[in-house]
């Protein structure tokens, strides 16, 4: 019977016959990877296992290792970004290791943990830590002045002309303080300009750090050591920190004498000591 002349009833929708032979070589060709193609799920299934944070074998997805957040959303509001600097501003030795320093949002730039345990191996090595009295100048998180607390400092003058980040600074000393034990008065924050401060203070120093932003001219570097040289023990280590591309300070200019100096990635540090007179 012509196909037309059969009733829809009659129809009968059947898969087309399979070639086998056609199968059979069809599978000695092809390799068993692309006979075995799974098809991915498209639609709505994908899009709610995307919802979801479920891969296609069923286990959840991991966050991003690269990203870190605080709190969660559903019960604390929106969740903060933690910023590599926030990650690794941590005292690395001494009575305080371990310890997490909070650091300004903007307007400083934390000496980073390879920098600051290299550092103070060399200071170790030269014996002026323990018992040293200590001034960070450019304190920014304070995370250099602390650091000699931990290590065994006596006392931590830090100056600082940012309120914000002064304000850091005190709650940063609060809680070394607490690690260590010890009086939160054996460090001090000194809130203004650094100059301003240097021409002020009848303190003497051991140890003095400084840090300058980027934008500090030569001259101004140049007048700051030279205030600072009448603040120096007679066996003082000043150690200056900048930018790589950065001009080296003029020591002689300020009674200073290079001790060494040593680059790191993009940093460069020098070690100065008060020159000898006559």
């Amino acid at each position: 019977m012509h196909p037309s002349l059969l009733k829809p009833a009659d129809v009968t929708c059947r898969p087309p016959a399979r070639d086998h032979a056609l199968s059979t070589t069809r599978s000695k060709l092809l390799p068993p990877s692309l006979l075995c193609r799974r098809k991915r799920p498209r639609g709505r299934v994908c899009r709610l296992r995307a919802n979801l944070h479920i891969r296609p074998c069923g286990r959840e997805r991991r966050p991003d290792a690269r990203h870190a957040y605080e709190s969660d959303h559903a019960t604390t509001g929106p969740r903060r970004h933690v910023s590599y600097r926030e990650q690794v501003t941590r005292i690395i030795a001494g009575a305080a290791r371990g310890l997490r320093l909070d650091v300004p949002s903007a307007g400083t730039r934390p000496t980073s943990d390879r920098v600051r345990e290299s550092l103070f191996g060399s200071l170790e090595s030269m014996d002026v830590v323990d018992g040293a009295r200590v001034l960070d100048l450019y304190a920014g998180s304070g995370a250099l002045g602390l650091e000699a607390w931990s290590r065994g400092a006596a006392s931590v003058d830090l100056v600082e002309k940012s309120r914000p980040a002064a304000a850091i600074v005190r709650r940063n000393i609060a809680t070394v303080a607490k690690a260590l034990g010890a009086r939160p008065a054996a460090a001090r924050v000194h809130e203004g300009a650094v100059h301003g401060f240097l021409q002020r203070s009848a303190g003497t120093f051991d140890l003095v750090f400084t840090d300058p932003p980027y934008d500090l001219d030569d001259a101004a570097m140049t007048a700051d050591l030279t205030a600072l040289a009448p603040l120096l023990s007679a066996d003082a280590i000043v150690v200056i920190e900048r930018a790589k591309r950065s001009t080296p300070p003029d020591l002689d200019a300020a009674g200073l004498s290079l001790v060494r100096e040593k680059t790191y990635g993009d940093t460069r540090v020098w070690w100065a000591e008060p020159a000898q007179v006559g």
